[in-house]
C-alpha cells in the first residue's frame, strides 16, 4: 500500500506532464458484488466516505476499491 500511495502522490504532483502513467484498479474479491442487496449498507458507507474525504476506507488510497470480481472485458 505504501508503494501505491507513493505512486498516487507522484502522479498527482506531476499532473499533466505524465498524464496518468498508471491506472489503478483495486478489487476486494471476497466482498459481495455491488449489486447484491446484502452488500448495500457496506457500499453506501464506502461511497459516502470516499465522496466526503476523497480516500478509500479500505486502502487509504485515493483510488476507490471495488467489490466483487473485475469485469475484464470492460477493463481491457
Amino acid at each position: 500500500m505504501e508503494l501505491l500511495n507513493e505512486l498516487e502522490m507522484e502522479q498527482n504532483e506531476y499532473g499533466t506532464l505524465m498524464d496518468r502513467f498508471l491506472d489503478m484498479h483495486m478489487y476486494i474479491t471476497s466482498a459481495l458484488q455491488r449489486t447484491g442487496v446484502k452488500a448495500l449498507g457496506l457500499q453506501m458507507a464506502l461511497d459516502l466516505i470516499h465522496k466526503e474525504k476523497n480516500i478509500d476506507l479500505i486502502t487509504g488510497l485515493k483510488t476507490r476499491t471495488q467489490t466483487g470480481r473485475p469485469n475484464w472485458d470492460k477493463i481491457f
